[in-house]
């Protein structure tokens, strides 16, 4: 609808500007362009506003009548666009003709009487959508409920006129806050100011008894376990960026970068499965030799065939191959001399990249050690850092994983137990908002990280005593313990961080403090939950990886991007 009146008013310009000078300067052509102009620059502005309006209808509150809403909206914006380009014309021409005298002046100081006409023709025409728009108000007010009462008799047409400057005045209210929320600023802030205030009504909110998720579901609800189908993210567009590069001839080498839980190994799987000559192998801590057993395992090779012969039988097999590299950040100790297995392969990699794609996935904390030591180019064709999902992907994150399993968790408990007072519909509509504030709070806390949202959205749930799922109150570890730890203890917080997965050999060797020293930082952490231990390696635990790596960013100890 915009397009045509637009159109029309582009090629009006585009004429006037290809007649000669001469012409251009005619009174004439002047005027027929002031007009054409006029009408069809409010043409474009009352189509555009219309269809601005519907899309704020669409994806707002649905009304019963919206055909006829939208058909009414149209007529009236038509009327108020006529009525300001007949009195724009007027002025333009008398500029044109005589102009800024006193016929200009005349018509200046008086258009606006033409308002209290129009306003009441608006009214007259919304005056029974008014009534109806007043209706559906659940909260009425005294206003709301005065202007109910006069819908008959000569008060009506006031009472009409009063509630359309209310209903306009909410309605731009609503936009206003509907554009606000979508600056992430807006979202944290509002997400900090719910988390103050369940702290302050902590003690009027029902603590029910509840017990907590078996232990299988605790572990399907967390990040350890993939979703079985893909959540829309941010991260689809990344995913199409890297197998662009892939199916693009020729080869080359690529770092995919992100913190513990932003998705990097379902990044990797997806990849993986869009073609057969992709082969994805994991880093899990044994160096180069671990890393070329997997690679020879994964290719059908012996396991003594060396990378660089192995990769060489990958190029061979297609030519859209890859080599999916994921926790490639094993292979780097920060420590002098920690690059060795690392610069190993990448040598390998730039030398078989003609015909093959090397993906590297790597965490950012120990990419910024590498990058200040070695620097990401030329050494990499392209680095893709992955971004923080937004709150929409976070939420559908939760939901999903929440509906695979069959929950349905109930937030009514947060509610506060002085609100009695509140009808069915008021508790409703405070449950939906302490919903969709939790779920913000939790993308807050989690900085936009998946793998943090999931581990503390399974940790709120629990199971009351008929046995249905219930959400308590958000619980998050403090830095204040880790404010009082000793600087030895510190700085192996820092090399479990930064290794990922380490052993106790390796952290002594990246923080250079004695193997004794080392222990107790490592008991301890053990003891207070920071760490956890498999397999003679340790690494953070999910419940203190956020509160721990933001602890280290405060001290410029390692550089984070949440």
């Amino acid at each position: 609808r915009v397009r045509s009146p637009l159109e029309l008013l582009l090629a009006v310009w585009l004429a006037e500007w290809l007649l000669p000078k001469p012409a251009q300067t005619l009174l004439e052509i002047q005027l027929i362009t002031t007009a054409l102009s006029w009408m069809l620059g409010g043409a474009v502005v009352v189509q555009t506003i219309d269809a601005l309006a519907s899309d704020e209808v669409l994806g707002g509150r649905m009304v019963s009548n919206a055909s006829e809403s939208a058909t009414l909206r149209l007529r009236s914006l038509r009327l108020v666009g006529r009525a300001v380009v007949v009195i724009g014309l007027i002025l333009a021409m008398t500029i044109r003709l005589v102009g800024r005298g006193t016929i200009h002046s005349w018509v200046w100081s008086t258009c606006w009487i033409s308002g209290i006409p129009l306003f009441a023709v608006l009214v007259r025409w919304w005056q029974p959508l008014i009534y109806e728009r007043v209706g559906l108000v659940r909260k009425k007010t005294w206003f709301d409920t005065w202007v109910l009462g006069h819908q008959q008799g000569a008060a009506s047409f006031f009472a009409a006129a009063a509630a359309s400057v209310v209903l306009f005045a909410r309605g731009i209210a609503h936009v206003v806050k509907t554009r606000v929320l979508t600056f992430d600023a807006t979202r944290r802030a509002l997400a900090y100011l719910f988390r103050r205030g369940l702290s302050k009504k902590a003690e009027d909110i029902s603590q029910v008894t509840s017990a907590p998720l078996s232990p299988a579901l605790h572990v399907a609800l967390g990040p350890e376990t993939h979703s079985t189908e893909v959540v829309e993210s941010i991260a689809d567009e990344q995913l199409d960026d890297i197998i662009h590069r892939i199916d693009a001839p020729g080869g080359g080498v690529f770092a995919v970068v992100g913190e513990r839980g932003s998705g990097k190994t379902m990044l990797l799987g997806r990849i993986a499965e869009t073609s057969e000559a992709i082969v994805q192998v994991r880093c899990r801590g044994d160096g180069l030799a671990g890393l070329t057993a997997a690679v020879n395992a994964s290719l059908d090779l012996p396991p003594e065939t060396p990378l660089a012969e192995a990769a060489e039988a990958l190029a061979s097999r297609s030519e859209d191959s890859a080599l999916l590299i994921d926790d490639a950040h094993h292979l780097i100790l920060p420590m002098m001399g920690g690059l060795a297995d690392f610069d190993r392969v990448l040598d390998v990699a730039r030398s078989h990249s003609d015909k093959c794609t090397w993906v590297f996935a790597l965490d950012e904390v120990i990419w910024t050690f590498f990058e200040r030591a070695r620097g990401a180019r030329p050494l990499f064709d392209e680095v893709i850092h992955l971004v923080p999902w937004s709150e929409g992907a976070i939420v559908r994150l939760l939901t999903h994983r929440t509906e695979e399993h069959g929950l349905s968790p109930n937030f009514g408990q947060l509610v506060a137990d002085g609100a009695t007072d509140m009808s069915p519909e008021e508790r409703a509509e405070a449950v939906a908002r302490i919903e969709a504030s939790y779920y913000r709070l939790l993308w807050d806390y989690a900085g936009g990280n998946p793998g943090v949202a999931l581990h503390f959205w399974r940790a709120c749930l629990g199971l009351d005593e008929a046995g249905k799922v219930v959400v308590r109150l958000f619980d998050a570890p403090t830095t204040e313990a880790l404010e009082q730890l000793p600087d030895d203890a510190v700085f192996v917080l820092r090399a479990v961080v930064q290794l990922g997965v380490a052993s106790e050999s390796n952290i002594a060797k990246a923080t250079s403090l004695r193997a004794t020293t080392v222990a107790d930082a490592l008991r301890h952490g053990l003891a207070c939950g920071y760490l956890e231990k498999n397999d003679g390696h340790y690494c953070v635990t999910w419940n203190w990886f956020r509160a721990i790596t933001r602890f280290l960013s405060r001290r410029h100890l390692i550089t984070s991007s949440v």
